[in-house]
């Protein structure tokens, strides 16, 4: 070998070594990070993570014994700062709100599904974000409208209730999480759209909307965008589930819309709520800044989110409710007559459930 050879050698081992040091040592430099596990070259804890194949959080759970309540994670070319704290939540979320309030970029598939982040979960944070927000909040979760908005409860457990007594006179058993599903999702499907629809499209609606989450999940290349090429078949099939929630939600939409321009003397049968009721009502007029009036496809994507975020979370609380009445013995003695015996079916109990402590874990991306 020439001495240049020898040189250049030299300096690739020497740039190597740096760079090494760089990536394994997550917290370190002029960053300011705080500490985290040292990484691999590339690709940081990424591939530790997936090596591990469990969830996530139980991986976050063991890191904060051994790094505390925030620390560092370098997933790919993302960095991730890991937040377990309650005080440290509360200063970041609360306290200083406006700089946390922003998402990270969306990956090429999210932004399918969020029409270029006009939507309340992924929208940057700015005027957009604002708009939005302060509708739904006056459209949707005032104390005023949820009041008047009690005729929908009732009418949907009314529903509920019917469908599970026929269940279990047919089937002997009852599915339970699938028809409280089914109940919630019929719910949000009124209260966006003002409509009462079939089972059978309350059914598509939600299960489209699951697959929505499910592949919006992050994925490698969201860590990796050098590997998006060789994912491309994840977005021709996003692109098609995306087509088929547009055929399920948009007729929604154009119904309310002819239901409101005709000041309700459209005569659809399927339009129960007055003028105005609709959380989809409010958006036909909203000028949202830089985009103007909303298109078809953005209003599917703001109600869609509306009713993913409700069915799940509420989902889950009625399962974490029920998971104790059934384990908690003193709950069963309190409700019924004989502990452990099975309820009079031709009776009504009336619970409510208190969320003194998280359900479960979840991940809020933020960026800064």
């Amino acid at each position: 070998m020439e001495l240049i050879d020898f040189i250049m050698l030299f300096f690739a081992l020497a740039f190597f070594r740096w760079w090494w040091h760089r990536w394994s040592k997550t917290g370190g430099g002029a960053k300011n990070l705080p500490p985290g596990p040292p990484g691999w070259p590339i690709v940081g804890n990424l591939f530790q993570v997936i090596l591990q194949r469990r969830p996530f959080m139980y991986i976050v759970r063991d890191l904060r014994l051994k790094y505390g309540p925030i620390f560092t994670m370098q997933m790919g070319q993302r960095t991730l700062i890991i937040v377990t704290s309650a005080d440290l939540i509360h200063e970041a979320l609360i306290q200083r709100g406006p700089q946390f309030a922003s998402r990270p970029k969306d990956s090429p598939i999210r932004l399918i599904f969020s029409m270029g982040k006009c939507a309340i979960n992924s929208a940057e944070y700015g005027p957009l974000w604002r708009s939005l927000r302060r509708n739904l909040v006056s459209e949707m979760i005032s104390p005023l409208r949820v009041k008047q908005c009690s005729w929908i409860r009732k009418w949907a457990m009314e529903a509920h209730m019917r469908r599970i007594q026929r269940e279990a006179q047919e089937n002997g058993f009852v599915e339970v999480m699938s028809n409280c599903r089914l109940t919630i999702c019929s719910i949000l499907i009124c209260l966006c759209f003002g409509a009462k629809i079939t089972e059978e499209r309350i059914r598509d609606i939600e299960s489209v909307l699951k697959e929505v989450m499910l592949i919006t999940l992050p994925k490698l290349p969201d860590f990796l965008p050098v590997l998006t090429p060789l994912f491309r078949g994840h977005v021709k099939e996003a692109r098609k589930l995306r087509k088929k929630q547009v055929e399920l939600i948009a007729p929604l939409i154009r119904n309310r819309k002819a239901y409101v321009d005709s000041d309700g003397k459209c005569g659809d049968p399927e339009m129960v709520s007055p003028i105005g009721a609709g959380y989809v009502d409010s958006l036909f007029g909203l000028e949202v800044p830089g985009r103007g009036k909303l298109g078809e496809e953005e209003l599917v994507t703001l109600v869609s989110e509306i009713i993913s975020a409700g069915t799940d979370t509420s989902a889950t609380a009625i399962e974490w409710a029920l998971l104790h009445l059934v384990m908690d013995q003193e709950i069963q003695e309190r409700w019924l007559p004989v502990p452990n015996s099975p309820p009079d079916p031709t009776e009504t109990f009336a619970f409510t459930v208190v969320m003194k402590n998280p359900l479960k874990a979840v991940i809020v991306p933020r960026s800064i």
